[in-house]
């Protein structure tokens, strides 16, 4: 079994490797301009300068020119890395004698305290192999990219963008100049990254160390202070890392010491509660808590335009573009129209051909209302596009941009309903395409169980003879087309409805945060007469989110009030249709139909009995406030907006019906009554 030096010792190999190879000369006792420094200081020269000019080259190509870029600001940062390692050699060496001969060299395996170095001593080692491991493998696709590149197209790249004046890489002889001074980069950058970043892994885990030891003596001594009989012992020199040590220090019986040993404890004290931490220029620490309010800060704005990428990715194929030509009829959109039109037809003629068949009629029409409603979402998509985009710039500007640096609770608001988004997303993304999939294996599994050909959808293309092997296939392509686009088509038109629904409502949230703050401020006696500049700034706060709440619902209903008729109207009839066919036959493509029309249906009116909940709260909130507090002047302002927030701002089918849970229910009533009445007529 390895012991702990063992262990330090091959660590520490590692870094003086690393260090040998890029020049740095750490603990080398030849220390100056060495060959290894010039090679690493004349590649970092060149590095920068190569991709200077190879920017510079291709300026004129916005593409070119930021695949050029990709590396320099790694290729600057071990640049800062490396010349502060040569600034600080002395500190880095005497830093890592001390923790050799005060640790591994001290507290060998005949010691109470090796138990603890030991652990420390292992997880230095593995977290040099994952490093390792993690740096080589991950560099090892980019070196590999090329090699792949030329198998599997037989075109030649280089191994990053990067290339040499004067010098056509293009022909045999420029190109292995060029790859050749490129993988020498390579190899000096993976040596540098190996020795900064473990460095800095190496220094944390041993200075964690030193904090388990001195716990580790604390303890002990702890436990000789409550015996009688305990002679007075003094604490190591260590240094201290702030949270646990400090909560080790302060519940430590420091009252059973004697006064001078009192005295020395509270310096101890004193010294354990200056910051210790690590800190990037003593700007900011480098903790969990900073590396999540990063991650949160992104979350707001660069994951509300990640999640409207796939939205114009599917918005230009169906041919609705409403972020990048809004209300514009594109060439993508006369393909879809024709399409719809020949789909209409077809419909049309299958009706006309069965109709002496009533169930052959209702298995065409069972796709009639998607069909349908999905192009008038289409027709929606353009007419409200310019609108749309107004709202989703609005969005990221006034609402995700403005409070991305906000207070906790506003980044928590933000943040719930960007992940809220994002998982309903995956699960869309995930689930509709598979439900289409599902769709579409349907005659092939027919095909392989009973032998039988049959359709995708029982719609038929005019002047076709489906019994051909020409007719069926074209048919059948005629069907996939539909199939993809209106796959498209639904996570366009429900995710855009329910992301913009949340946002509103998340405004909204907002609003009723800013309105708890004003109400505390009003409660608070010391700021009504003192503070009132402050006062009417937050009053000011919430009458600006009231307004941009209130704009965000009246846009979701004007832009969506026609598309939720549609989804209604639409869905109900699908659904009889779907009932009809379930207790008439043992058509299985039925109930996939009916599974998907219903949970739309139902996501609608989910959506929009949120929305009716979030008002509702919001009139609660406004009504509860003490208005009364106010001075005389916001009193009447707050009259303004208490008759505002009366006036109807919940989402409505057109105005015919308002999409909340009681107009749901009574949906659902009228389908489950047409359902037994088709039961009673069928027995």
């Amino acid at each position: 079994m390895r012991s702990a030096i063992d262990f330090y010792d091959a660590s520490f190999n590692r870094l003086k490797l690393s260090s040998r190879l890029i020049g740095a000369g750490l603990w080398e006792e030849k220390y100056g301009f060495t060959a290894g420094r010039v090679a690493s200081i004349t590649q970092i020269v060149m590095f920068l300068a190569l991709h200077a000019w190879t920017g510079y080259k291709h300026r004129h190509n916005a593409l070119e020119m930021l695949e050029s870029q990709s590396l320099i600001c790694t290729g600057v940062a071990l640049m800062i890395k490396y010349f502060t390692m040569i600034r600080n050699r002395d500190p880095v060496r005497e830093l890592s004698g001390n923790v050799e001969l005060e640790m591994y060299m001290k507290y060998r395996e005949t010691s109470n305290e090796y138990p603890v170095v030991r652990k420390y001593g292992r997880v230095l080692h593995i977290a040099g192999h994952i490093m390792i491991g993690g740096y080589f493998g991950s560099l090892f696709i980019i070196w590999i990219n090329p090699l792949f590149v030329y198998f599997s197209e037989g075109r030649v790249m280089l191994l990053f963008f990067c290339e040499i004046p004067y010098v056509d890489w293009t022909v045999y002889r420029g190109y292995w100049i060029t790859v050749t001074l490129q993988i020498a980069f390579y190899i000096t950058g993976t040596c540098g990254l190996i020795l900064v970043d473990y460095l800095c892994a190496f220094f944390t885990i041993n200075g964690s160390l030193y904090v388990d030891i001195l716990r580790f003596h604390l303890d002990q001594l702890s436990e000789l202070l409550a015996m009688p009989e305990y002679q007075q012992r003094s604490s190591p020199e260590v240094i201290e890392k702030v949270d646990d040590l400090h909560i080790s220090l302060v519940h430590f019986p420091w009252y059973l010491l004697d006064t001078q040993r009192q005295k020395e404890y509270k310096l101890l004290l004193l010294r354990a509660q200056q910051p210790s931490g690590m800190s990037i220029a003593g700007l900011t620490p480098v903790n969990y808590e900073t590396y999540t309010q990063n991650l949160l800060q992104m979350s707001n704005v660069e994951e509300f335009r990640e999640l409207l990428k796939p939205l114009i990715f599917f918005s230009k194929i169906i041919g609705v573009e409403m972020w990048t030509a809004p209300g514009k009829f594109l060439p993508a959109s006369y393909y879809l129209s024709t399409q719809m039109a020949l789909y209409v037809v077809s419909t049309i003629h299958t009706v006309i051909k069965y109709k002496n068949d009533p169930i052959n009629v209702m298995k065409t029409l069972v796709t009639i209302s998607t069909a349908v409603q999905l192009y008038i979402k289409f027709l929606m998509g353009h007419r409200k596009a310019v609108i749309i985009k107004q709202l989703t710039e609005t969005i990221e500007k006034d609402l995700l941009e403005h409070y991305q640096k906000g207070t906790k609770e506003e980044i928590a608001v933000l943040n719930r309903t960007g992940r809220y988004l994002q998982i309903f997303m995956r699960i869309m993304r995930v689930v509709v395409p598979c439900g289409s999939a599902g769709f579409g294996t349907y005659p092939l599994l027919v095909y392989l169980q009973a032998g039988e050909i049959l359709p995708l959808f029982l719609y038929e293309l005019p002047f076709l003879d489906h019994s051909t092997f020409v007719g069926y296939v074209v048919n059948m392509l005629f069907q996939l087309n539909l199939l993809v686009l209106g796959t498209m088509g639904l996570i366009l038109s429900d995710f855009l409805y329910v992301m913009c629904t949340m946002y509103a409502m998340t405004q909204a949230e907002i609003f009723n945060i800013h309105l708890n703050e004003l109400e505390a401020m009003l409660n608070d006696p010391l700021k009504v007469d003192t503070k009132r500049t402050e006062i009417r700034e937050k009053w000011l706060q919430c009458v600006y989110d009231h307004q941009l709440s209130t704009r965000y619902f009246n846009i979701v209903e004007q832009s969506f009030a026609f598309v939720c008729l549609a989804q209604v109207g639409m869905g109900v009839f699908t659904v009889c249709d779907c009932m009809l066919l379930v207790v008439l036959t043992d058509w299985f493509p039925t109930y996939g139909f009916l599974t998907v029309v219903f949970t739309a249906l139902s996501l609608y009116f989910v959506i929009g009995h949120a929305v009716e909940l979030k008002l509702d709260k919001m009139y609660d909130r406004i009504t509860s406030m003490p208005w009364y507090k106010l001075p005389v002047k916001e009193q009447k302002e707050f009259n303004l907006l208490l008759y505002r927030q009366q006036r109807p701002m919940m989402l409505t089918a057109c105005g015919f019906i308002p999409m909340n849970f009681e107009t749901y229910m009574s949906v659902l009533k009228c389908l489950y009554q047409f359902f037994v009445m088709v039961l009673q007529y069928v027995a």
